[in-house]
């Protein structure tokens, strides 16, 4: 395929990089419109709000609910919409914790980006409920990868199946690198899902993310990120891997006007939020086999990685790392 859209990947300095990182990402690899997230524990709003402000044909923004108290995480999010994103990305914990945040969104008929929103049926029926109530509203669920084990809880939920058919509900498949999967990429016991959610969701409302730049950390690779949906074999058309691909997000997520942007929202961003943001945290490379490195160490690998020649020659990021931390010692 010449061109992608990716539905869904990150951007906050210093553990996922900054706007030049991101745009260098996307003309690497023909990916042709973006929408970039926040994550929860890294509240860089002065990237977000400047790639979306440069950027509006090819660039699109989802937040988060960040904020010790129920008034700033309020006071944010409506700085956020002020400034031009197009949803607020929320855990299942966010999301059933912050009634006032999902009014706002569904009455400003923008995304939610719900992230496991099968994890209960109290959590898909909260979600059912809200795109009931605000018909501007839509829901998409990025990670929605499950081997044919870990699905079988969710094939059996009623409320699960009622929201997968829900017109306004988008699947997004990011993570294909098999987080939880017994098999090799392209990790086929994702197949009894992909039917699952083939058979109720249909094809329109499927997109394509890459998680970018968690692949790296993970050792993975965009070029078998971009692959995975023909190289699973789940029997789609190319029409179908299309959609799914590039035409299912150009419509929903850049096919309506954007709301005029603050451009002076950066500047009324609170002081607060530099004090909570933890710049203890630390990052796990390799997944769960691997190990953790304090936040700014990491950064700067990541950084180091994306501006150079070993970036561009497609060396792993594992191989990068390591060669970096030996020569460190």
């Amino acid at each position: 395929m010449d061109t992608v859209i990716d539905a869904y990947a990150h951007i906050g300095l210093p553990r996922y990089g900054g706007v030049g990182d991101f745009t260098a990402h996307m003309e690497r690899f023909s990916i042709r419109k973006s929408v970039m997230a926040l994550f929860n524990a890294v509240p860089d709003f002065a990237s977000l709000f400047s790639a979306i402000r440069d950027n509006p044909e090819t660039i699109r923004g989802v937040g988060i609910p960040f904020g010790k108290t129920d008034e700033q995480r309020m006071e944010l999010v409506r700085l956020q919409l002020q400034a031009g994103v197009i949803g607020i990305r929320m855990e299942p914990w966010e999301a059933l914790g912050n009634p006032a945040v999902l009014q706002l969104l569904g009455e400003n008929g923008r995304w939610v980006y719900g992230l496991s929103p099968f994890q209960s049926d109290e959590l898909s029926r909260l979600y059912l409920d809200w795109l009931d109530r605000y018909p501007q509203g839509r829901v998409a669920s990025p990670h929605l990868l499950y081997t044919d084990a870990q699905s079988q809880t969710v094939r059996q939920s009623q409320a699960a199946r009622e929201l997968l058919a829900h017109p306004r509900f988008y699947v997004i498949f990011s993570r294909h690198g098999g987080l939880g999967s017994r098999e090799a990429y392209p990790h086929r016991d994702f197949l009894p899902w992909l039917s699952f959610v083939f058979e109720r969701a249909e094809t329109d409302r499927i997109m394509w993310g890459s998680e970018y730049p968690v692949v790296y950390s993970r050792n993975e690779s965009m070029p078998t990120c971009i692959a995975w949906l023909e190289e699973i074999g789940a029997g789609l058309s190319d029409e179908a891997i299309r959609k799914i691909m590039r035409d299912n997000a150009d419509r929903a997520l850049f096919g309506h006007p954007l709301a005029p942007a603050d451009p002076q929202a950066l500047d009324r961003v609170p002081g607060w939020v530099e004090e909570q943001f933890d710049r203890s945290q630390t990052v796990r490379l390799y997944n769960r086999e691997g190990f953790e490195l304090p936040l700014d160490v990491y950064g700067k690998l990541l950084n180091g990685y994306l501006q150079s020649g070993q970036w561009r020659e497609g060396i792993p990021f594992a191989d990068y790392a390591v060669r970096r931390i030996a020569e460190a010692l």
